[in-house]
């Protein structure tokens, strides 16, 4: 290789200095091809974005059980906390980021479709996803709201599912052993004619028995109540169950609230028919069914300092269903144009339980309590359209329009364990609506054989209208905002094999139906027992956020690669929840009184900042390496909330250093896959008073290995012994989470 000089000066030519010279010179086939990046075909290589791409070959290889089990850092810069594969509650909203963007600021996509839910835009719906029906997944980092709209601040997650090319059918069984019971089942059938018609079906179930060391419970010894003293004298006779929280305050083991038992369905199928090669229409629908239940609590030591109800699990019952339907059409229009259109319609269903008092008559088997559900609706359609202007430009142009419905009901109940059949009125409703049109371009210009610029943008306009009632009023408003989200980059091939790409471009994200309109019974800030309500505000806009990246992508012989980049992003209008005392303008909350509201604001600013670095390298002709390592700085810059100052505070959910080394491993009939990722330091309170890491309610700073050897018995058969948290590491994702655990599978393809 001609090592000639770099075409840019800076940090991103000193990440890149040494692999322009290095290397075995690689065909022009080298790079995977990704969709996300540029919303049409092309190899990484060539992509605007720094993509990693995660294989179907390699999903089975770390025996994924989830799309997100497979990314927390191994994908640069991303991180997962969750519903996964180990985990008891399945159920459970996800928290996750990337590039320092969290929860609602990244966007995650099935096939190119949001899975954002009405409500908070929780992503739920990941539970319906057969693994055995991804092809890949494919994350974009850096700001994607010019091609892909609210949300997309941090980046994309694109799960992509198969398409068939032949008749297959895939059956498999998981026996889970020691913390993490379960039997897992699941068989898929794919196959396509020769008339041109394709289809897929899949279907899942899961039964968890749950384990009731992820459920503890600890009091603590600070302070001067009776409780707290109590507390102390047992941590003074059993030092062994002596711990802190996650602020540092000393905290003592007396029990547990159970087991959470879990079974999770569905069902996928797709149909497809070509009209040649290169078009198809499509079709398909999915359901999922998750149900959390609770088992019997356990208190370690009597006459504790709790009351045996803050022993119970007092949020279960707990059950979600979505029925999701799509088509649409991927394929030429005449000889000239490429056309993309697509629809979907999501229906969700959520709820939840919460207990009511002793006094009242509440036992932990039932009696007097509350449901909450928040059912949703979700419709979304696009189209776009690509063609070439001459021979050195691509255009595209697109519209879409997305409408949340979120219809959210509180229930007094008189069985909070078999809420829906002991309904006893309604106390409170939110219907709320919301709705976003857009319309996008992008353009890519060869300026050079070596050098392809990509300008574009997309306008979205955002309006929402919603009522909030209860026995004593209605609350009522509606808010329309727009937002432009401009995007520029450019891509330098110095060679068939290296490439260099640097970006800039703004991002939003528009406010959710909860975080406008969603009826709030908490403590106030006092800690009195009384009544916190939302109160929408005609006046809130979207965040907004403005990205600067600079990436170089490697290929190396063998396909593998090495890439690193830099970014910089400045998140504005952030959203928060500013505190203020009840004007009297609406006093009783379900018969409780309101002593404040709670208003959804724009209050603050963040810069996040960092470094991602990832390859992937074949080692001998049996053995190849992974490795990836992100360092990011997230910090709150500016806090107008009126409460105590956030500035200079770290932004939540968001680890300071994140690596993974993985080792893939192929001999005859063998096959083995060992990875270690290692989660940094990061905060789940805002105050980042969560000091303490590895105790209970504290989260990341922790190392996790896990094995997998597989072993093929024939050409239909393959056996797959699994060992999870390896070398048995005691950590905490806010609950302590399951030690050494092993799991067998057996899986059959015909």
């Amino acid at each position: 290789m001609n090592c000639r000089k770099l075409p840019f000066p800076g940090v991103a030519t000193l990440i890149a200095a040494s692999l322009a010279c290095a290397g075995a010179r690689a065909d022009e086939e080298l790079g995977e091809v990704v969709v996300s990046a540029a919303r049409y075909e092309q190899r990484t290589l060539e992509a605007p974005a720094s993509v990693t791409v995660v294989s179907s070959e390699a999903l089975e290889a770390t025996g994924a059980a989830r799309p997100t089990d497979a990314l927390t850092a191994k994908a640069p810069s991303f991180y997962w906390r969750g519903p996964t594969g180990i985990a008891d509650r399945v159920n459970t909203g996800s928290t996750h980021s990337l590039r320092g963007q969290t929860m609602t600021r990244v966007k995650i996509m099935l096939d190119g479709v949001s899975l954002a839910d009405g409500s908070a835009g929780q992503n739920r719906s990941l539970l319906g996803v057969e693994m055995d029906d991804v092809e890949r997944i494919e994350v974009v980092p850096g700001a994607s709201s010019a091609l892909y709209g609210s949300d997309a601040i941090g980046g994309v997650v694109n799960i992509i599912t198969k398409v068939p090319t032949k008749e297959e059918i895939n059956v498999k069984y998981t026996r889970g052993f020691d913390e993490v019971k379960r039997d897992v089942y699941s068989a898929s059938y794919r196959n396509r004619w020769e008339n041109g018609v394709a289809a897929s079906f899949s279907v899942g179930y899961e039964d968890r028995e749950g384990s009731r060391k992820q459920n503890q419970v600890w009091c603590s010894t600070v302070g001067s109540t009776a409780a707290a003293a109590t507390c102390r004298s047992y941590a003074s006779r059993n030092p062994k169950e002596v711990s802190t929280n996650a602020t540092g305050q000393t905290t003592y083991l007396i029990g547990d609230r159970g087991a959470i038992p879990s079974r999770v369905s569905r069902v996928n199928g797709k149909v497809f028919y070509e009209l040649d090669p290169k078009s198809r229409f499509y079709a398909g629908f999915g359901y999922y069914q998750v149900k959390l239940g609770y088992t019997d609590y356990h208190q370690y030591v009597s006459g504790a300092p709790v009351a045996a109800s803050s022993l119970w699990n007092s949020s279960n019952p707990t059950y979600n269903d979505e029925h999701r339907y799509f088509a649409g059409y991927d394929g030429k229009l005449g000889q000239n144009f490429d056309l993309k259109v697509n629809l979907s319609y999501a229906k969700q269903d959520y709820y939840y339980v919460s207990a009511g008092t002793v006094a009242s008559g509440t036992t932990q088997d039932g009696g007097p309590g509350s449901q909450i559900g928040t059912p949703t609706n979700n419709l979304e359609g696009s189209a776009q359209l690509g063609f070439k202007l001459g021979e050195k430009q691509y255009l595209i142009l697109g519209v879409s329009s997305v409408r949340n419905e979120l219809n959210r009901k509180s229930y007094s109940v008189s069985n909070w364990r078999h809420p829906e059949s002991h309904h006893i009125r309604m106390t409170d409703r939110t219907d709320a609506n919301s709705r976003i049109d857009a319309f996008f371009v992008q353009d890519q210009i060869s300026v050079t054989k070596a050098l392809t610029l990509y300008a574009g943008g997309r306008y979205d306009r955002w309006t929402t209208d919603g009522k909030l009632w209860n026995s004593t009023g209605t609350l009522k408003t509606d808010a329309s905002k727009s937002a432009f989200s401009p995007k520029l980059a450019a891509v330098y091939r110095w060679d068939e094999s290296l490439s260099f790409r640097t970006s800039v471009g703004k991002a939003f994200r528009a406010p959710t139906n909860s975080d406008m309109y969603s009826l709030s019974r908490s403590s106030d800030t006092s800690g009195a027992s009384n009544a916190r309500v939302l109160v929408p505000d005609a006046g809130v806009k979207p965040e907004t956020a403005t990205s600067i990246d600079f990436g170089v992508e490697k290929a190396l012989s063998g396909n593998g690669v090495v890439k690193a980049a830099v970014f910089h992003t400045q998140l504005k209008d952030m959203l928060y929840r500013k505190v203020s005392a009840s004007d009297g303008s609406y006093d009783y909350l379900g018969g409780v009184p309101i002593t404040e509201f709670s208003r959804m604001t724009n209050a603050g600013e963040a810069r996040m900042k960092g470094f991602e670095f990832s390859g992937e390298v074949p080692v001998t002709p049996w053995l190849r390496a992974q490795a990836s390592y992100t360092w990011t700085d997230a910090k709150i810059t500016k806090d107008d909330t009126g409460l105590t100052s956030l500035e200079g505070k770290y932004v939540i959910n968001v680890p300071k250093n994140m690596a993974s080394v993985g080792f893939d491993a192929k001999w005859r009939d063998w096959s083995a896959n060992l990875t270690t990722t290692y989660i940094g330091q990061m905060y789940a309170q805002a105050d980042n008073s969560d000091r303490e890491k590895n105790v209970f309610g504290g989260t990341g700073k922790y190392r996790l290995s896990n094995l997998r050897v597989a072993y093929r018995i024939d050409k239909n058969f393959k056996a797959t012994l699994a060992v999870n948290n390896l070398f048995d590491k005691k950590y905490y994702e806010y609950y302590l989470m399951p030690g050494r655990n092993v799991s067998l599978e057996i899986r059959g393809s015909f």
